[in-house]
């Protein structure tokens, strides 16, 4: 009998909270402005994707010189955004070290984007960039500006823009020589 008493003592509490999360659901549902769905489909529309204009951003390299993405325009353009905290992105450094190398030449810059505040110190960040002798700019985002703007998820993602500053594709995978020579750059 206690047993059966205990039993719908529980129910009843629990019956009572989930009564309560749902009128504080309906009460939310309530006061969302009116613009809200319209605000929603905004978003989904200012979602990053290929053939759209590359956001623009500014950061400091390794060295403290400032590089202005949009300055780079008229060349085709090589983003790619790491954390030395990511496997993957040691693993890929060498093939893109190799891509850059063999076409930099014809014009491809490559710019890589540190996600810092994944980073134990900006001295880490100088130690891979020297294990691994990257040739191409290193560049600090403290403050995640370029990888908001970007809306980077996953690291790493690489972002492959045109001469005009238009993305053309977008690498959510670890990137290889090959995969690097299909884009025709």
């Amino acid at each position: 009998m206690k047993r059966a008493g205990l039993f719908f003592l529980v129910l009843f509490i629990l019956g009572g909270v989930g009564y309560s999360l749902t009128r504080i659901e309906e009460r939310n549902a309530m006061v969302k402005p009116p613009d809200a769905e319209k605000s929603d489909h905004l978003a989904a529309d200012d979602r990053i994707r290929e053939g759209m204009q590359a956001p623009d951003f500014e950061l400091y390299k390794l060295d403290g010189q400032k590089v202005k993405l949009s300055a780079l325009r008229g060349h085709p353009l090589l983003v790619m955004f790491w954390s030395t905290q990511s496997p993957t992105c040691a693993d890929e450094m060498p093939a893109l070290v190799s891509f850059y190398e063999s076409h930099r030449l014809s014009g491809l810059e490559v710019l890589t984007v540190n996600v810092t505040k994944t980073e134990s110190s900006v001295e880490d960040v100088k130690a891979f960039a020297t294990k691994y002798k990257l040739p191409f700019p290193v560049l600090l985002d403290p403050e995640m500006k370029a990888q908001e703007a970007y809306q980077v998820a996953i690291i790493p993602t690489s972002f492959l823009l045109d001469k005009k500053g238009v993305i053309r594709k977008i690498f959510q995978e670890p990137l290889t020589v090959e995969t690097l020579e299909k884009t025709g750059y």
